[in-house]
């Protein structure tokens, strides 16, 4: 599962001050308590039968909303990687990635991005996060999380595909190394919008795939993008969406995850998590006139794989043969 969270805390000092009074859109709300209720629905989806064995966590960016959820979750996910900040710039926050495992994670690193937009996502130190995670038996699985730039403008379209070819480079390296036949899932938040108002692929869409030559498993399952949208930022219902960016009703999907087309490797189910909570945020104060129930201005996406063997190719190698499941 891939999730895009939304905590700032206390990182930008006066950053939500500013927002508040200049664009009237907060940039942090009930951060703590937010994170103490996804903790405890990312627990429940650990325990179900066929909950997830990985889940990334994307714009975590307070390191005590990260200590928050890491201490509730670790019984069931005893094993994670969050890249630190790696730079003495004294503003400068971290890549915002998380990764939470139920395997060991035999191999990690984090390579940040040269193209970059402005200096807000400069600060944010924004790239691509490597693990190899080790199923049953010495089974590897690379899994890869990023979080591109943000904005719709073309010169904002323009980074991305240099962030675009920057994965896919590490994904060049990754085909040539110890875990070439291994399979690759790369999943973030992309800022790229899938398709149009008749569904149709948008060209940066068509370009993203292109690039990285992955399966967008969303739109693999399900065909139609009128039946099936699969909006993970729903500016129509998800009533957080509002308070960040208060004049927004687009409806979008921008969070994927995407795999290579490897032979052992099959997709079982896939979806969209609105995250949502019985119990309201907040107060129902003048700022906020109606109870929060999004935990995030983004929904979840998840995607369930089974790992079998190659028959077809005859493989005899048992580190790639047997028969695994990873949600």
């Amino acid at each position: 599962m891939f999730y895009n969270i939304h905590l700032f805390g206390s990182t930008v000092p006066g950053a939500d001050f500013f927002m508040r009074h200049v664009y009237r859109s907060p940039l942090i709300y009930e951060d703590e308590a937010r994170a103490k209720i996804a903790a405890r629905k990312i627990n429940k989806i650990g325990r179900d039968v066929d909950g997830c064995d990985i889940v990334g966590l994307c714009e975590l960016w307070d390191d005590s909303m990260a200590d928050i959820i890491s201490n509730q979750v670790k019984q069931i996910f005893p094993y994670n990687y969050r890249p630190g900040r790696k730079s003495s710039i004294r503003y400068v926050i971290g890549p915002g990635l998380m990764l939470f495992s139920k395997y060991p994670i035999i191999e990690m690193d984090f390579v940040p991005f040269k193209t970059n937009g402005n200096i807000i996502e400069k600060s944010c130190l924004k790239g691509v996060l490597r693990a190899v995670v080790e199923l049953e038996n010495n089974f590897p699985v690379t899994i890869l999380m990023s979080h591109f730039q943000a904005g719709q403008r073309s010169k904002e379209r323009k980074v991305r595909l240099g962030q675009l070819s920057e994965i896919g480079a590490v994904l060049e390296n990754i085909k040539s190394g110890p875990y070439g036949n291994a399979p690759i899932v790369l999943m973030g938040d992309f800022n790229i919008i899938a398709e149009d108002r008749n569904g149709n692929p948008r060209p940066e869409y068509n370009a993203m795939t292109g690039v990285l030559g992955l399966k967008d498993i969303y739109r693999t399952k399900f065909k139609s993008a009128l039946r099936n949208p699969g909006y993970t930022s729903h500016g129509g219902e998800n009533n957080l969406l509002h308070l960040f960016h208060r004049n927004t009703r687009t409806r979008k999907r921008i969070d994927y995850i995407l795999s290579n087309n490897y032979r052992q490797m099959s997709i079982e189910d896939c979806g969209v998590d609105e995250f949502r909570t019985n119990n309201p945020i907040g107060n129902g104060t003048k700022k906020v006139r109606n109870p929060i129930r999004h935990l995030s201005d983004h929904y979840a996406v998840r995607a369930r794989f089974l790992f079998e063997p190659d028959y077809v190719h005859g493989n005899v190698d048992r580190k790639f043969s047997d028969q695994r499941w990873m949600n």
